[in-house]
């Protein structure tokens, strides 16, 4: 817990703003019924905020979203 509390500390943390709301249903609706609002939230704000990615256990589904992700199998994924 103490290793996950430092990397959420170096982490910005944003909220999904309004103006962003369209595009996540957007993409909730081009993935259907693969994709769920939280993963569509996840691929909305890392396309809006430069140099960001999802920190995610889900390697399949974030491989097919085709944004950049980090997750346990040990890769760093562009």
């Amino acid at each position: 817990m103490h290793a996950l509390r430092r990397l959420v500390a170096r982490m910005n943390i944003v909220a999904v703003a309004t103006a962003l709301i369209q595009p996540v249903f957007n993409e909730v609706e081009q993935w259907a019924p693969r994709m769920d609002f939280a993963d569509a939230c996840a691929v909305v704000l890392v396309r809006n905020y430069e140099r960001a990615f999802v920190l995610t256990t889900d390697f399949r589904d974030f491989s097919a979203y085709r944004v950049p992700f980090a997750s346990p199998e040990g890769a760093f994924h562009v």
